[in-house]
């Protein structure tokens, strides 16, 4: 996960920057508002932004006001740190959608909690995965279309990686891939991560059937070339949705 950090002070900023990367996030320091907006502007992936309500340029307040109204960025998670208890501070922010709230001086422990509290109410991304760049870019503008959070994934390897370190709520992969297939994929995943749904996608569906797919543990299946509602229907039915364990 990439925390970015807002805070004119920049001793603490890197006291809370060290803290965090032992806890395995990777982190991005901006000492205005203005700064962060460039950081943003230029393409630099944020999944959690950690902002002070009192900094240079652009205030904190601008910079959520900022994240929400882009349709790109609207559902990042965003915490307030702040000096004061301002009731009316906190009033305007919980307005504007804030994630949480924290009081200066920051405590290791209660950062952690505030962070992974916003971790577990966060929807999970869709992960695209497929050799394929035209493929994976076309799916993911579809998906995005319609407010979806997505990541990709050259390989079943790559995509392991992804899964180790982001929240996935849905797994889109392709069979036929370099590295690892889809189905050592698949099997992976089922094994680690159960709970994640899994829809396979192919292009060679004489040599693969859906019955093949299914009964290696795939939720579902499509076939290329298919069109856009119907990997969004699909993701309908499986996203948010995952599946609930049955003790033996």
């Amino acid at each position: 996960m990439n925390i970015l950090i807002v805070d004119e002070d920049v001793v603490s900023s890197k006291k809370l920057k060290v803290m965090l990367e032992k806890k395995g996030y990777a982190v991005l320091i901006a000492t205005s508002g203005r700064e962060a907006i460039k950081f943003i502007n230029e393409g630099f992936k944020i999944d959690l932004v950690m902002s002070d309500v009192k900094v240079p340029d652009v205030s904190g307040m601008s910079l959520l006001r900022f994240i929400r109204n882009d349709n790109k960025l609207k559902n990042i998670p965003f915490i307030f740190s702040t000096m004061i208890n301002d009731e009316e501070t906190v009033v305007e922010a919980m307005n504007h959608g804030i994630s949480e709230y924290i009081i200066k001086p920051l405590d290791e422990d209660k950062i952690e909690a505030k962070i992974q509290n916003v971790i577990d109410t966060m929807p999970g991304a869709i992960l695209v995965v497929d050799d394929e760049k035209i493929l994976r870019d076309l799916v993911t503008t579809a998906l995005m279309r319609e407010d979806y959070n997505v990541l990709t994934a050259e390989n079943g390897k790559e995509a392991l990686d992804v899964i180790k370190k982001d929240k996935i709520a849905l797994v889109i992969s392709d069979v036929k891939m370099p590295v690892m297939s889809g189905l050592e994929l698949l099997v992976l995943i089922k094994e680690r991560h159960r709970d994640i749904p899994v829809i396979m996608m192919t292009g060679f569906s004489l040599d693969f059937t859906k019955e093949q797919a299914l009964s290696s543990g795939a939720d579902d299946y499509i076939t290329k070339p298919f069109k856009n509602v119907e990997i969004i229907t699909k993701v309908r039915s499986y996203y948010g949705k995952k599946k609930k364990m049955v003790s033996s």
